[in-house]
């Protein structure tokens, strides 16, 4: 492998979350990044099923780093195999002459493009994707991954994984240790790590604003209000809370999110106590940070979620959480660690979820060991660790591509 390199990545749209790590990658010596985005979603402003509202995201989204909008990305993102798809990709890579190439997925026929000009052009391919087992699945959908998915994740050189699960799902479709580099779902870091340093104030101010007490202890729930998410588990649990414990503290939920079942939370907030419960709406990028820092532990009850990033923005600011046993990011070395930064219940058992915010209270010692806890999380996922994954499958995969050995053969994907 040369000192230099150059990377591209094929993006849907425009994902806030990764551009810091573009930047991140972009100021290493040598690394040329292009990010190539079919969508311009999320830097203009569009409309977001699950949250039900229209935004644009209020971070730096381009700078840093270099991209193209490919043709047709003036399409808002949509869902569909083929949405948001370009033909003329391929003519686009190759004019960029990437030595590696990352997509996310394989859910998408514009990854799968990008893939298949991988495998011919013999550049290596790297995914990012979220993917786990935790969640059920129909017996069709396993039969039909068991029997496509092993050869298709062949096509691919390598992949970045971002936890435990996973990786477990990778492994599963039999992808060996070696083609695994464990990466991080990166976040605005710096934004998040400054409101841990400045908690204390962001808290004072935070609450001021929202009307809730300093002692009150503030359970938060971030992220679409909609039926998997099970935004009502943390509802219930706070109006049921008074049968466990005779709590000193005044317990609040807050929502920081938008979505379908907005209305019927509205509705059911009117049978708690008067100040029991705040619904803030979709909160944008530049709020996030004083919101987690407002609160002392974050709820995420979610049926189904296979790696929310929530969770790893609240460990950023020191926030322990409580999860449902059913969020795919719960591992001794994932985002939710078991008995350090997490506490883990069965998905849909509201009385548990109340026994665990009781516990919390009650115990304030194991409170503040937890919040030390997410410090170490912090570290492990943020963007350096993100940064570190991909370099090193970028030296790993172009090395072995330009001296192949017996391991890891690649089976490139069918015309059609």
């Amino acid at each position: 492998m040369s000192d230099s390199v150059a990377i591209a990545v094929v993006s849907t749209h425009v994902i806030q979350h990764f551009a810091p790590l573009y930047r991140r990658l972009a100021q290493e010596p040598g690394v040329r990044i292009k990010v190539f985005y079919c969508s311009r979603s999320g830097l203009d402003s569009f409309h977001d099923p699950g949250f039900g509202v229209d935004y644009a995201w209020d971070s730096d989204l381009l700078s840093g780093y270099e991209s193209e909008f490919l043709p047709g990305a003036e399409t808002p993102l949509q869902n569909g195999f083929r949405a948001n798809d370009c033909p003329e990709l391929a003519a686009h890579l190759a004019g960029f002459k990437p030595d590696f190439l990352i997509i996310f997925g394989y859910n998408r026929s514009v990854m799968l493009r990008a893939l298949r000009w991988g495998n011919r052009a013999r550049v290596p391919v790297a995914m990012f994707s979220d993917s786990e087992l935790v969640h059920p699945r129909g017996w069709w959908r396993r039969l039909v991954k068991r029997l496509v998915l092993p050869r298709l994740l062949r096509s691919v050189n390598g992949f970045l994984t971002i936890g435990d699960n996973n990786e477990s799902y990778l492994r599963h479709y039999g992808v060996p240790r070696e083609k695994l580099f464990r990466s991080a779902y990166p976040t605005a870091e710096a934004e998040f790590l400054s409101a841990r340093k400045g908690r204390a104030a962001l808290r004072a101010a935070t609450r001021l604003r929202w009307e809730v007490g300093d002692g009150d202890f503030v359970a938060l729930f971030v992220g679409k209000l909609i039926p998997r998410k099970r935004p009502f588990d943390l509802l219930f649990a706070i109006g049921g809370i008074s049968r466990f414990a005779d709590l000193k503290r005044p317990v609040v939920a807050v929502f920081a999110g938008d979505g379908e079942l907005r209305p019927a939370i509205e509705m059911e907030m009117k049978n708690l106590p008067a100040g029991r419960c705040r619904l803030l709406g979709f909160v944008n990028q530049r709020e996030l940070p004083a919101t987690y820092a407002a609160a002392d532990v974050l709820v995420h009850p979610a049926e189904m979620d296979p790696h929310p990033l929530t969770i790893t923005e609240s460990a950023m600011v020191g926030l322990p959480v409580i999860v449902s046993d059913k969020v795919g990011c719960i591992g001794e070395t994932d985002t939710a660690r078991p008995g350090l930064n997490a506490i883990v219940y069965r998905a849909g058992h509201v009385d548990s979820l109340a026994k665990c915010i009781c516990t919390l209270i009650a115990d304030p010692a194991a409170l503040q060991k937890m919040e030390a806890a997410t410090l170490a999380v912090a570290e492990d996922h943020g963007l350096t660790a993100a940064a570190r994954g991909v370099l090193k499958a970028v030296r790993t995969l172009v090395a072995r591509l330009e001296h192949p050995g017996p391991r890891c053969p690649q089976a490139g994907l069918p015309d059609r």
